[in-house]
């Protein structure tokens, strides 16, 4: 028998606001975090990119 989707996302429906504003900063902190290594990841992707591209060379196929 398959538990439906919906008995885990209402139980937490009915869950009080953080009294305090640390836990959003928390949230805001980490998300930071995560974005910035997603950005770091992407930039060293593009760095390995052309350097792979400068050491392959031209390939439009003619001898020099």
């Amino acid at each position: 028998m398959r538990i439906p989707v919906l008995a885990y996302v209402l139980p937490y429906r009915n869950l009080p606001p953080p009294d305090n504003k640390e836990e959003y900063s928390h949230h805001i902190e980490y998300s930071v975090l995560f974005a910035g290594v997603q950005v770091i990841s992407i930039l060293v992707g593009l760095i390995r990119n052309k350097l792979v591209a400068l050491i392959l060379g031209h390939a439009d196929g003619k001898d020099k």
